[in-house]
């Protein structure tokens, strides 16, 4: 575990050479096919970004980045905190000459609308490539992709129609950014069926900041799942860049026992 994400990814990915960091897909896998695993009730940091932009067409989207975007490197996260121009600030969050001090609190990265149109085109820089779906084929999607970079993208008012904050099982099943973030329709239901197992028809936190944030201005967030037994901060993606960070890192030869906790 680190202090900030950039921290805690740098152990994740020494230890990674043939797996991946979990992203929520891959973490309601595990979920299901280990009932009784402490990994239930950990808080992770997911390998998952949120991209809110607009297309070539000026058409309002969200892209939801599965396995490594832009911050997909601890030196991608040191880059943009030093780049204080690109960061958008919290409430209490300030720089002094030194940097980030003590009450900087920072929400998102803020990106130029050419990134976020490379992205749309499945461009990632460092001259890396990532495969774009549509909201509608992530229903397509199979457990072999789950360790290989991929984005799907979603309409933006759809994203944002179910209001972040608490809700129950019913209005989670069908949000759309609820399935986005899951990987999936079914994945969605089945981490509901496992919330409902668990904890019953209790309210679940869906947060987002897609109600007060503008697409005209290019931003990445990233997500949090704070486990089955910390349902009030639930699914989190209005979360802080630099606030405390845990990533769920998995190798293909390791027990579920094995599991390393980063």
């Amino acid at each position: 575990m680190g202090i900030n994400p950039h921290e805690a990814l740098k152990p994740a990915q020494k230890f990674v050479k043939h797996g991946f960091i979990t992203s929520l897909p891959g973490l309601v896998s595990l979920y299901s096919n280990n009932p009784e695993h402490a990994i239930r009730i950990m808080s992770y940091t997911l390998f998952q970004e949120e991209w809110a932009g607009r297309t070539r067409q000026k058409k309002p989207v969200v892209v939801e980045v599965y396995g490594g975007g832009k911050l997909s490197t601890s030196d991608s996260f040191d880059e943009e905190y030093k780049n204080k121009d690109k960061i958008m600030r919290g409430k209490f969050g300030y720089w002094t000459d030194q940097g980030l001090n003590d009450r900087g609190f920072f929400e998102c990265v803020q990106i130029e609308e050419g990134e976020f149109h490379d992205l749309l085109d499945g461009k990632l820089r460092g001259n890396r490539t990532i495969d774009v779906i549509s909201y509608s084929d992530i229903k397509r999607m199979n457990i072999s992709r789950l360790s290989k970079p991929y984005a799907a993208v979603l309409d933006f008012d759809l994203a944002k129609k179910l209001e972040s904050g608490l809700h129950t099982l019913s209005p989670l099943r069908k949000s759309h950014l609820f399935r986005l973030r899951a990987g999936g329709r079914n994945q969605a239901e089945n981490l509901l069926d496992e919330i409902y197992s668990t904890r019953g028809d209790t309210l679940i936190g869906n947060w987002h900041a897609f109600g007060r944030i503008k697409s005209q201005h290019p931003e990445i967030r990233i997500l949090k799942f704070h486990g089955l037994f910390d349902l009030i901060r639930g699914l989190d993606g209005d979360t802080l860049l630099n606030g405390p960070a845990t990533y769920l890192a998995l190798e293909p030869y390791n027990t579920p026992q094995q599991l390393i906790l980063l």
